[in-house]
């Protein structure tokens, strides 16, 4: 999202605005981000999330919403493995019962 506003700004005859916008989203989202906050967040919880799901949460919506991304992310991300989770259980509880004889139910 970066790329375009700072090629923008270089368009309309801002170079300075257009270099400003380019350092500081490298050093917002990719060092900063990137290198602190992801991990630091990913390493928090024990919920057995794999680590590109965990990168996604954070990045995607960050990029997408701001800085409420990352509020929002990791909660629609959380939400949706739950779903993925509890489907999961129930499919194997429904097929651990289907596969019982008929007189051992």
């Amino acid at each position: 999202m970066y790329v375009p506003v700072s090629l923008y700004f270089l368009v309309i005859g801002d170079p300075i605005k257009a270099l400003w916008v380019f350092i500081l989203s490298i050093i917002i989202f990719q060092i900063i981000v990137g290198v602190y906050l992801i991990p630091l967040l990913g390493r928090r919880g024990r919920a057995g999330i794999p680590k590109p799901v965990a990168l996604l949460a954070y990045v995607v919506p960050f990029a997408a919403l701001g800085l409420i991304g990352v509020v929002v992310g990791p909660a629609v991300y959380g939400f949706a493995l739950a779903l993925y989770r509890t489907y999961r259980q129930t499919r194997k509880e429904e097929d651990a019962l289907a596969e019982r004889p008929a007189s051992a139910v």
